[in-house]
């Protein structure tokens, strides 16, 4: 009758294969992992903003432009999913303790020249989530090394525009102050086409292909305001921004197809409002919106 070998001898037979093949495992994913963060950085080092596109995690993939010292994206996020694969609902809600995605004049086709429209629970990714600061440090939607603009981060942006006369709109007219004309910018966020017609001069909708100096390329995807459903789709590009003004409501920025302004929301500024021959020439600053509105959503580079 054969014994069975005592079970310390086979421990001594096998015990150092499945150390070798752990460790080769355990080796084999360390390499693995140290060649993934090789090519993120290679892929980062060679990022070129205006002329490298980005993705999301839907394989949706974004040109960029930069604009001053900024890198934003040329078109509207249009992700199902945040950066780490969670979902966000396609939903008619207007429920803010929920993130919610909405199409464009609620038609799926729009979304892939103008994006989803979101509310702002979706865009933070959590309804008390909010920053004033420059850069935000909020990623919420937005894919991997980019972030939501806080209204800082907006102000810098029309800042610069606003400083250089190539973005603005002159009227050369007696009755327009330089102080107010400098801040006609609109037409130079706005894409040459999508936009209703205007016959007021500077306004968006007016010779659209005097539009987008910048390269920004705003398009009217409209608001989803609930109860009164899909508005001024093709009249109004609105754009999130992560800084709220209070649990209800946040700032925004918003063109508008017969204005030559952006207007929207900034802290501590005091906006234009000017008489100029008794007309109220107004709004670079004004208000916010209900965090429970859907508007279009560009990010910005980390």
């Amino acid at each position: 009758m054969k014994k069975n070998p005592p079970l310390v001898i086979l421990a001594m037979f096998f015990l150092p294969c499945v150390m070798a093949q752990t460790m080769n495992v355990s080796e084999l994913k360390e390499n693995a992992a140290q060649k993934l963060s090789q090519s993120e950085m290679n892929i980062a080092s060679s990022f070129v903003c205006g002329e490298s596109q980005i993705s999301d995690y839907d394989g949706n993939t974004y040109n960029t432009v930069k604009i001053g010292k900024q890198c934003w994206m040329r078109e509207n996020l249009k992700t199902t999913h945040y950066s780490d694969g969670t979902y966000i609902e396609a939903s008619v809600s207007m429920d803010v303790n929920y993130q919610y995605r909405f199409s464009p004049q609620n038609e799926p086709a729009h979304v892939a020249s103008r994006g989803y429209l979101y509310n702002w629970t979706a865009v933070t990714r959590d309804k008390f989530n909010t920053s004033f600061l420059n850069p935000s440090g909020i990623q919420g939607v937005c894919p991997t090394g980019w972030h939501v603009p806080s209204d800082e981060e907006w102000t810098e942006l029309t800042a610069y525009l606003s400083s250089h006369s190539e973005y603005t709109c002159d009227t050369k007219s007696q009755h327009i102050s330089p102080d107010v004309y400098k801040h006609y910018i609109a037409k130079a966020m706005a894409a040459t086409t999508g936009w209703r017609s205007s016959k007021h001069k500077c306004a968006i909708g007016y010779k659209m292909e005097e539009n987008n100096a910048s390269g920004f390329s705003a398009l009217p995807a409209g608001q989803y305001t609930g109860f009164e459903g899909y508005d001024n789709y093709g009249e109004v590009a609105a754009f999130w921004s992560c800084t709220q003004q209070d649990l209800g409501n946040a700032f925004y920025r918003r063109l508008h197809f017969d204005e030559e302004f952006v207007s929207g929301s900034g802290i501590g500024k005091t906006g234009i409002k000017q008489q100029e021959n008794d007309i109220a020439i107004s709004k670079i600053d004004g208000g916010c919106i209900s965090k429970t509105v859907g508007c279009s959503v560009r990010c910005l580079k980390d």
